[in-house]
């Protein structure tokens, strides 16, 4: 995996936001008031497992796409050339 700097507290599994040692950056926004699903990827650990895996946007973005997530969320998803905002729905 990717060496990476993240944002978490005690017993967070995952994350909400970091960089990587590409300097890919994820950063997250939740929507309040939806219940995550069970059974669906829990966001934090995806956002975990594109800073661990992905090195540019392309690789974040086919990442996103083979999951589905437990609850709503906002990505921005940057490098130092580009950002893209990528929103997780059910």
């Amino acid at each position: 995996t990717h060496a990476f700097v993240s944002i978490g507290w005690l017993g967070l599994i995952g994350t909400y936001s970091g960089i990587n040692e590409h300097g890919l950056i994820v950063a997250a926004c939740s929507v309040p008031g939806q219940k995550p699903v069970q059974g669906r990827t829990p966001n934090q650990l995806l956002i975990r497992q594109i800073l661990e895996e992905a090195s540019n946007l392309q690789e974040a973005t086919d990442l996103i796409k083979k999951t589905t997530p437990s609850s709503p969320m906002n990505l921005i998803i940057a490098t130092s050339s580009s950002i893209i905002r990528v929103e997780l729905a059910r």
